[in-house]
């Protein structure tokens, strides 16, 4: 079936909508494999060659990989970092906050970028938008660059941690 276009929009159907779904499906459970290696004493090298070999046994390849001179598969940044790390000989401490982003380009062509593993915190019960908060805290003097991330937490399920 064709293209449609709603103004500027591509509008997809059917099949394309299936492979959108399965390029989705690949992506996420990439990282969500991918970020079950992250622990205290590895590099983040061996965090970016998993995903590789993940992706390579999903049926895709790196989005990431060589895109104007990238040398990574994954993009993987700790603590201070906030986007667009390079895997290397860095090893992950005890208490670091490690960011992964994940992008895929499956075997009918399509694009796939995940960038954080959750964009929601549940706290007590009310939803918490990370991007929002980063948003806000960003704009004070002073701050260069801020991350979100939720916490587990025994009274409110999870707590917000912003370093």
């Amino acid at each position: 079936m064709g293209l449609a276009k709603s103004g500027n929009i591509p509008i997809r159907h059917g099949q394309q909508q299936n492979c959108i779904r399965k390029a989705c499906q690949m992506a996420r459970d990439v990282l969500l494999k991918t970020a079950a290696e992250v622990h205290a004493g590895v590099t983040t090298a061996s965090i970016d060659r998993f995903a590789a070999a993940e992706m390579k046994a999903s049926g895709c390849t790196s989005a990431f990989l060589g895109y104007r001179g990238f040398p990574g598969n994954i993009c993987i940044s700790i603590n201070e970092e906030v986007v667009h790390g390079i895997g290397g000989p860095r090893v992950i401490q005890d208490g670091d906050v490690v960011k992964i982003d994940i992008g895929i380009i499956d075997e009918q062509g399509f694009f796939k970028i995940i960038d954080r593993k959750k964009d929601m915190i549940l706290v007590s019960g009310f939803n918490v938008y990370p991007n929002e908060i980063e948003e806000v805290v960003g704009q004070l003097e002073g701050v260069m660059e801020c991350a979100c991330v939720g916490m587990p937490d025994e009274k409110s399920g999870e707590a917000v941690k912003l370093v």
